[in-house]
């Protein structure tokens, strides 16, 4: 998809899971003229930015599984041709 001038892949995540899943779909997204890849199958809040490519993980409202297993989502913005990504954690 593509959303102010960015093309975005959304994926499960589970087919580049490896010992660099983030450098496999990075590298995958190059190949694709993608910027932004959103991913979820670790459950775990991640943003990295390699090169030219971010790839994030909004982690998991239902089923968190980063240490402390705090249910969290992602707000990504993109205004004026720049990208930025606010995580938010939900409390009991």
């Amino acid at each position: 998809m593509e959303i102010g001038g960015y093309r975005i892949l959304l994926t499960h995540g589970h087919q580049y899971a490896g010992i660099d899943s983030i450098g496999n779909m990075s590298e995958m997204a190059r190949a694709n003229d993608v910027q932004i890849v959103v991913c979820g199958h670790t459950h775990i809040p991640h943003m990295e930015k390699r090169g030219d490519v971010w790839v994030v993980n909004p982690g998991s409202i239902s089923q968190p599984r980063q240490p402390g297993h705090q249910p969290s989502y992602l707000v990504m913005n993109i205004e004026h041709g720049t990208v930025d990504f606010v995580p938010v954690y939900l409390t009991s």
